[in-house]
């Protein structure tokens, strides 16, 4: 067969023709309407939503792609066929829903060819799990499944199901690290305390040994309080502020129980000097005073109640705190008390005498001066002189008279004297205890109540009643 040759010229004017016509094809299958790229945005951010909204922790990816079904566009000519040589408002019309901005991007779902949805999901979701969230895209999208696909791809991504990032094993090795060498800190602090409590607790019995049955021990145990915890406490209280800083409550019931085991070894424990410092703490800190006889075994409780007086005592044994150091301190100045007693009868004439207070001047009224005043010589200064001023008038001056020597009273009228006492001011006993709270339960619904049941609860309990020397009755006012 005989080649044809072709012109030079031609063969290009050919292959740019054929270059043409491919490029146009190209561009002609690759652009998409602005309003189907519009829709498929819309849809795969809906679609998104839903999976998050079903498993919101994992990763999701969706992608959308619309195959827009549209009509040829023709245009506006009269029925001849002539475009006419003037501007005519249907000139160009709209022939098709993708072209009309006024139709709703979602109602054109329904003039597509083709949805089709392609959803890339974490390789441990369960096959359940996938036609579950198929199943929700089909319905809330508006798909068909006659029309429309939906491809599910698994993908095993390298990410943390739960936070997205990678354990901090750093983070947690230095947070180790540190609590190691916390706890080790502790344990030396807590060791360097404890030998020093041992030591103190050492000495302390040293010193009680060594004090054996004269004179008082004293406990030493010289443990520093954090800064400015509680010594401002113990100096406002007016019981002192001593060198006793325990905080352990087990160490201090063993400072109490060994200071306890002191007091007792002593016969005449308590003397009047202990009755009256046990007076001053039921006075200025009864909780503090409450909590240290509450580790005395009962009947010693009940002996040092006997010789108390006042309302306080009472509050002191209702109402006991925990063991402070203030109540340390209590214990301390009992233990370096003076114990020189001749007499243990007349050391307890003496108590019986000072607990008196206010009753005193009737103990000393019917007494024969001289007896008198070898009594008010052995009680305290300022005791003594209120009494004699009171019964005395003229001759009280005696007591500060250093030549005056009180005669020693015969063991007869030293019980003569104690009865006589205490039929003025019998010995408490723990029973009253329970009055007296009850009394104060009564006193609280008092203060609220009106005069008129106030008069009624008063007239009703006696003036015989702890409740009037609590709180005199207001309904006397009203009375006047």
């Amino acid at each position: 067969m005989r080649k044809i040759k072709m012109n030079p010229k031609i063969r290009a004017v050919f292959m740019a023709l054929v270059l043409l016509f491919v490029g146009v094809l190209a561009q002609a299958q690759s652009a998409k309407h602005p309003r189907v790229i519009e829709l498929e945005k819309a849809l795969s951010k809906e679609a998104l939503e839903i999976l998050k909204g079903r498993f919101p922790d994992k990763p999701f990816l969706v992608t959308v792609k619309i195959d827009p079904m549209m009509r040829d566009r023709k245009p506006a000519s009269d029925k001849s066929g002539e475009k006419l040589p003037y501007f005519e408002l249907n000139d160009e019309e709209i022939v098709d829903e993708w072209d009309d901005p006024g139709v709703p991007l979602l109602s054109l779902v329904n003039r597509v060819k083709k949805i089709h949805v392609n959803m890339s999901v974490p390789s441990y979701l369960t096959d359940d799990e996938v036609a579950e969230l198929k199943n929700s895209l089909f319905y809330n999208l508006g798909l068909l499944e006659a029309r429309d696909t939906i491809e599910v791809s698994k993908r095993s991504w390298d990410v943390n199901s739960n936070s997205g990032k990678a354990f901090p094993w750093e983070l947690f090795g230095l947070g180790v690290i540190g609590w190691a060498f916390l706890m080790v800190g502790l344990f030396v602090v807590g060791y360097a305390l404890a030998s020093k409590l041992s030591k103190s607790i050492a000495e302390s019995g040293a010193n009680a040994k060594a004090s054996g049955g004269s004179g008082g021990g004293m406990i030493t145990a010289t443990i520093q309080a954090p800064p400015g915890g509680g010594n401002e406490g113990h100096k406002a209280s007016g019981v002192g502020a001593g060198d006793i800083r325990l905080q352990d409550p087990i160490k201090n019931r063993e400072i109490i129980s060994t200071g306890y085991k002191i007091l007792h070894s002593h016969e005449h424990f308590p003397t009047l000097e202990d009755v009256m410092i046990l007076q001053r703490a039921a006075e200025e800190t009864p909780r503090d005073l409450g909590a240290l006889l509450s580790e005395f075994p009962l009947d010693m409780r009940q002996k040092l109640f006997s010789y108390s007086y006042g309302e306080r005592w009472m509050e002191a044994m209702i109402d006991p705190s925990d063991v402070t150091g203030v109540s340390l301190e209590i214990l301390n100045r009992l233990l370096k008390a003076p114990r020189n007693v001749a007499d243990a009868q007349f050391e307890l004439l003496r108590i019986y005498v000072w607990r008196l207070g206010d009753k005193k001047k009737e103990f000393f009224v019917g007494a024969p001066q001289g007896e008198a005043f070898s009594i008010l010589a052995a009680l305290p200064k300022g005791f003594a002189l209120e009494a004699a001023r009171e019964s005395y008038p003229g001759v009280w001056g005696q007591l500060l008279d250093p030549n005056f020597e009180p005669k020693k009273l015969p063991q007869e009228r030293i019980q003569d004297f104690s009865n006589w006492a205490l039929s003025i001011l019998p010995l408490r006993d723990l029973k009253v205890l329970e009055g007296y709270k009850n009394e104060k339960e009564l006193l609280g619904f008092v203060k609220t109540a009106d005069p008129v049941a106030e008069k009624e609860i008063y007239l009703a309990s006696g003036e015989s009643s702890l409740l009037w020397s609590i709180r005199p009755p207001f309904f006397k006012i009203f009375d006047l």
